[in-house]
């Protein structure tokens, strides 16, 4: 039986929906899981969805996330947006907490519009992807150094070397597509 605490909806009447249960943590925050979905939410199931932006608690990939922590999600153009929330200290990031620290030389940024980058200044990289992950450029592709003036914001350049030579492709995150053409001019 549920605490009264962990009680979701509006009466202690009004049965949980199918394959949700609710609990509380150690720290007394209230949770609720779906055994059929694998989603964990801080957020009542029996109402609203209160994420704004068409943000919602999505399945968890991986091993559990620290306690307090939820996953949401969202597709915009075809592309999946995620973001973190910490109940904790009530603060959102797009960086996985699972990670753990960056290595040396590496710091977190996000362009204007939000979009998470980082940069290693001595090596003269900027990625859109987290260095603490598998690199995920297909055909060998990783961050190169810039060479020059900064690109653009949301665009970054991988390489590799293929028969003594540096080839690069310039990625535009902007609008999710690569090409060739330094976008510098």
């Amino acid at each position: 039986m549920l605490s009264e605490a962990a009680r979701p909806c509006s009466t202690s009447f009004d049965p949980l929906p199918d394959s949700w249960e609710g609990s509380t943590n150690s720290s007394g925050q209230t949770f609720w899981t779906n055994s059929a979905t694998r989603i964990k939410t801080y957020y009542d199931p029996c109402k609203p969805n209160p994420h704004p932006d068409g943000f919602a608690a999505i399945p968890l990939e991986g091993g559990p996330l620290p306690e307090g922590w939820e996953i949401l999600g969202r597709t915009v153009d075809g592309r999946n947006d995620v973001v973190f929330l910490d109940h904790n200290t009530h603060t959102s990031t797009a960086v996985d907490p699972r990670l753990g620290p960056l290595s040396d030389g590496w710091e977190a940024g996000s362009t204007s519009s939000g979009q998470a980058f980082w940069t290693n200044i001595e090596r003269r990289i900027k990625t859109y992807y987290d260095p603490r992950k598998a690199n995920p450029h297909p055909d060998s592709f990783a961050p190169v150094p810039v060479e020059g003036d900064q690109l653009p914001e949301g665009w970054e350049v991988v390489g590799k070397e293929v028969d003594g030579r540096r080839v690069v492709s310039y990625l535009d995150h902007n609008n999710h597509r690569s090409t060739t053409e330094d976008p510098r001019g």
